[in-house]
């Protein structure tokens, strides 16, 4: 037989947790000797692995010990199946997270290589389609609004099965660009599940602009724009989207935000 510290390293663990096994019943030792040394048998190990995936698995101690106290083939068969299921999930939402992940990691970078205040003609080979969801909300209205709203948005899309992650942003549509009104009609983001939705950032020729500051900066900045696609012989086309750049990260509780303002010329 082994002492519980001999056990315990067989089986990766603590005597700490050893300890709180027996005191619930999941894995008592074979003997507890008069001096209060637990002994536990090799096999045991077997038991331990089990209770340790269990757990792993979801479920908890409360639920593997009524496993444990009725268990039976037919009833490890049971608990196996929901434990596999739920590993299931577990590894769809780590899969998700891991997209998001890779998502935030390619807009720093991106953000790292912008250029911000100067107006810039572009030509935009990105085509991804983007889930999105009608609003009508002010482009320059402070950020805590725009993040109230594409909460709501996100929190939607999600109930749908459609989680969203990065890009992010809103778009007017061009009657208003035209007449320098930059009420939003729409929101937009990339979708987790590689599912393509019904949205997409203008391609080909773009004029664009990178805005960070506060609202008043991006006004200022979008009528930079659009006087510097005037200066180039060309006419907007389509819609304005504004992209968000993490301004949630960057400014945190500010009243800044930062922007990415494309939209197509011809």
């Amino acid at each position: 037989m082994l002492s519980s510290g001999a056990f315990a390293s067989l089986c990766a663990t603590t005597k700490e947790t050893l300890y709180l096994y027996d005191k619930l019943g999941l894995l008592k030792p074979v003997k507890v000797e008069g001096n209060g040394y637990r002994r536990y048998k090799a096999q045991q190990f077997f038991s331990f692995d089990l209770i340790s995936v269990l757990q792993e698995s979801g479920a908890s101690l409360r639920q593997i010990k009524d496993l444990i106290d009725n268990l039976s083939l037919k009833s490890l068969s049971e608990s196996l199946n929901s434990c596999k299921a739920e590993l299931l999930r577990r590894q769809k939402r780590l899969e998700l997270r891991h997209n998001l992940l890779c998502q935030l990691e390619i807009m720093a970078l991106e953000i790292e290589s912008l250029t911000f205040g100067v107006p810039e003609l572009i030509v935009n080979k990105e085509s991804t389609l983007l889930s999105s969801f009608d609003c009508n909300c002010d482009l320059l209205a402070d950020y805590a609004t725009f993040a109230s709203d594409m909460a709501r948005f996100i929190n939607q899309a999600t109930e749908q099965g459609e989680p969203l992650g990065f890009p992010l942003g809103m778009v007017v549509p061009d009657p208003d660009v035209y007449h320098h009104k930059y009420q939003a009609r729409m929101f937009f983001a990339q979708n987790l599940t590689g599912q393509g939705g019904n949205f997409m950032l203008p391609t080909g020729r773009c004029a664009q602009i990178c805005v960070n500051g506060l609202a008043k900066i991006h006004q200022e900045m979008l009528i930079k724009l659009f006087s510097f696609i005037k200066q180039k012989d060309l006419r907007p086309v389509g819609a304005l989207c504004a992209i968000d750049l993490l301004s949630w990260l960057q400014y945190k509780d500010q009243n800044k935000f930062a922007s990415r303002y494309i939209i197509a010329v011809a």
